[in-house]
């Protein structure tokens, strides 16, 4: 793709006058481009500094980088550039793309004009996927987490259709939307429940599951860990709120479904078989190729990795426990992750995202706001809020315990490449 790209002319900004630096105005402009175009492409503060730092090192440019999920500054020869910008969604295609053009940039094969214009075609191409395409791939997703949550027939199929309501809510909600979705999505649930023997808080967390923001937790917790303080402290700032808002979204639900709808029919649904888990984790691995606009060249390692995900989570747990699952999990994720970037000369992104996808702890820590807000309105019993804060407690070991994993990994089979 990025070949293609190379063959473009696009007009990018201006470079800036030189300072008397004596360095080329067009290497400088190339490496502000380059952070925000990892910025864009949804790259973490960590990966992006140490990409960012390689090429501008290879054009002999002195460069200081400092990334959060809002901003980026860069203080190059001496001038200070800040960018402002949004945090993205991960695009694993333009990851890709990116990472090829940095190595033939440090290479001296693409000269900096030509790859800002790269750059810039970049980031006004369209995305690969289009909105039925993302649709679908959130009821796969929300299918496969009632699979895995042991939900049966019933709840598999409510919770896509949920999930597919989810992503027609209008994005003019904005910060709303979370508490929106909660509160149609919890209703929906208990009024399912009322008519049809099945599980609502299955249904619950699978519908809602694609607005859990448990991989922005664990790419904090990461940050953290590399000692990227700044940003990880913000996303994890940011998956609070999150975490909060649907809470507050499900609280709500839960007081007017008291009020306005019936009881709920006993339920007691039949988990489905090792074929239907099979099949979830192929939707899953699907889903994520188009959640994460990922190439489908890179299908089968994302199918490998989500099998990887899975199965390797459950044997930790059926060798040293549930509490050690986590990272046995984590470790092998990244082990598989690390060798395909080897072996295929790609970033490690392309396969660790999709498989962290599937570890990260977010369906517990929303059960830990939740029975926290219902405690606090005076609908749980008595040990509600203890129980909430252990969740929550939990919920960061468990991440942590994730975070290691993918760190030993990193040591056991290094990663060519900061991507």
């Amino acid at each position: 793709m990025m070949d293609e790209l190379l063959e473009e002319t696009v007009d990018p900004t201006p470079p800036l006058p030189d300072l008397h630096t004596g360095a080329d105005p067009q290497a400088v402009e190339l490496i502000v481009d380059l952070a925000g175009a990892l910025h864009a492409a949804g790259a973490p503060a960590h990966r992006l500094e140490a990409i960012v730092d390689a090429v501008a090192s290879s054009l002999g440019l002195r460069v200081a980088v400092f990334a959060q999920p809002t901003s980026v500054y860069l203080d190059l020869e001496g001038r200070t550039r800040m960018l402002r910008v949004e945090p993205q969604s991960v695009s694993l295609r333009d990851l890709v793309a990116i990472d090829h053009l940095a190595r033939k940039v440090e290479a001296g094969r693409v000269a900096p004009a030509q790859a800002r214009q790269a750059l810039a075609r970049l980031l006004r191409a369209a995305p690969p996927y289009g909105r039925s395409a993302e649709l679908a791939a959130w009821m796969g997703v929300a299918g496969a987490a009632a699979v895995f949550f042991g939900g049966g027939a019933a709840e598999v199929v409510l919770s896509a259709l949920l999930s597919l309501l989810v992503g027609l809510v209008p994005a003019r909600l904005g910060a709303l939307l979370p508490i929106a979705a909660a509160i149609g999505v919890g209703l929906s649930a208990q009024a399912a429940a009322a008519f049809v023997p099945l599980r609502a808080d299955v249904v619950l967390l699978s519908g809602l599951i694609v607005l859990l923001p448990g991989f922005t937790l664990t790419t904090g917790l990461t940050e953290l860990a590399t000692r990227h303080l700044s940003s990880g402290s913000a996303r994890l700032a940011a998956a609070g709120v999150t975490f909060l808002q649907l809470g507050v979204g499900i609280g709500l639900a839960d007081a007017l479904g008291a009020r306005l709808l019936p009881a709920a029919l006993p339920a007691a649904p039949i988990p489905l078989g090792p074929f239907a888990q099979a099949l979830a984790v192929a939707g899953a691995a699907l889903a994520s190729v188009v959640h994460f606009r990922a190439r489908w060249q890179d299908l089968p390692a994302i199918l490998l990795i989500a099998f990887v995900a899975v199965h390797g989570t459950r044997l930790g747990g059926l060798l040293l426990g549930p509490d050690a699952a986590p990272f046995l999990g984590a470790l092998a994720v990244g082990l598989v992750a690390n060798a395909h970037a080897r072996l295929r000369d790609v970033p490690v992104l392309v396969a660790l995202v999709p498989g962290m996808i599937l570890l990260v702890p977010g369906s517990m820590g929303f059960r830990g706001v939740q029975a926290l807000v219902e405690a606090g309105a005076g609908g749980a019993a008595g040990g509600g809020a203890g129980a909430s804060l252990l969740d929550g407690a939990r919920m960061f070991v468990v991440g942590a315990s994730l975070v290691a994993g993918v760190l030993t990994a990193n040591t056991l089979i290094p990663p060519r490449r900061a991507l």
